[in-house]
């Protein structure tokens, strides 16, 4: 098993879907997209040292997870990168990755 990520992204809100295995922990951040990063739990697609975190908590028995923020003004075309860390019996990993742009 392993923990995905989807969002999507309006002038006026951003939702993220997280998807992982039931009961575990994850925090989701978000930053500008970056070059990957090989770490030594996973590929980061984000930029450690510019994250935000957009979302935590753990995975319901549904094993989905969703979440909608109201967003300021965004500029058209602005592009970030999310990513969960993500907390479980088998240790720390990252899940995919999700890019969005602002319509």
């Amino acid at each position: 098993d392993f923990a995905s990520l989807g969002s999507s992204i309006s002038s006026q809100s951003l939702t993220v879907r997280n998807h992982g295995i039931a009961q575990s922990g994850f925090v989701t951040v978000l930053t500008v997209p970056s070059p990957v990063l090989v770490t030594p739990i996973g590929l980061a697609w984000v930029d450690p040292a510019t994250i935000a975190i957009v979302t935590s908590g753990i995975y319901p028995a549904s094993r989905l997870q969703l979440t909608s923020i109201a967003l300021p003004p965004l500029p058209p075309g602005l592009t970030v990168a999310m990513q969960s860390i993500v907390f479980d019996q088998q240790g720390i990993s990252l899940s995919t990755p999700s890019l969005v742009s602002v319509p």
